[in-house]
């Protein structure tokens, strides 16, 4: 993608203006909407070429949609795209190449590296500790002891370096009414009480002993994808 860029600014330079509209009708230039991207979500893709692109990607451990696909005549300035890491029990990141295609001339090519991070549901005490959690792998699961009748929350947390999940990026430029970051989806099944549920952060109060579920989903459909992965971390509570 850089390289690309590179290029047509030299060409900007060195040739004429219709030289530079050439490159914008035939060259498949984009954009992510960002280099990292969670388990499960949708981004956009930023379109600054007019040609016609066809989309591809992915791999045997990230599964990868795009709608629509292809964009005929340079119709919309966007593109959404969907991922999701197929093998739970995978904890690093995972980095693909998505190919955008001229449909006109397939030698006209552009790619960009996009690093999709696994994440959890961490819990936490009011004081921001986290408390400790196991992972079964046969379940895919977080499982973490808690006490009753105390307030919690869960965050969303990168598997990788345990670091707090601050910003979801779904759109890198601002568009009148339509929102650049995105949110969690919290629910949950079990005795806890609910006492806020904000884009990043899920605040509760457990209430009776015994095992409760909380679930998390990146909201996709502020982009128009149906597709979601839920995480899970089960609560025992004593």
């Amino acid at each position: 993608m850089k390289k690309l860029l590179i290029a047509i600014v030299a060409i900007a330079t060195l040739t004429s203006c219709q030289g530079l509209l050439d490159v914008i009708k035939n060259e498949p230039v984009f954009a992510a909407a960002s280099s990292e991207v969670l388990d499960g979500q949708a981004f956009v893709l930023h379109r600054s070429g007019t040609c016609d692109y066809s989309w591809s990607g992915g791999s045997a451990d990230v599964a990868f949609k795009v709608t629509p696909n292809p964009t005929i005549n340079g119709a919309g300035e966007e593109a959404v795209a969907y991922v999701e890491l197929k093998n739970t029990n995978k904890t690093n990141d995972v980095e693909f190449t998505i190919f955008s295609v001229n449909n006109e001339n397939v030698e006209h090519k552009s790619d960009e590296d996009i690093t999709v991070k696994r994440w959890r549901i961490g819990i936490f005490t009011k004081e921001g500790d986290e408390i400790v959690r196991t992972f079964l792998p046969s379940t895919g699961k977080y499982y973490v002891n808690v006490s009753n009748n105390i307030e919690y929350i869960a965050r969303p947390v990168y598997v990788s370096d345990d670091e707090i999940v601050d910003r979801i990026v779904i759109r890198s430029i601002t568009k009148k009414n339509k929102p650049g970051d995105g949110r969690l989806v919290w629910d949950k099944n079990g005795d806890i009480e609910i006492k806020d549920a904000a884009a990043l952060e899920f605040s509760f109060k457990t209430v009776k002993a015994g095992t409760a579920e909380i679930y998390a989903h990146v909201d996709n459909t502020l982009l128009g994808i149906d597709e979601k992965h839920v995480m899970t971390t089960v609560l025992n509570i004593n």
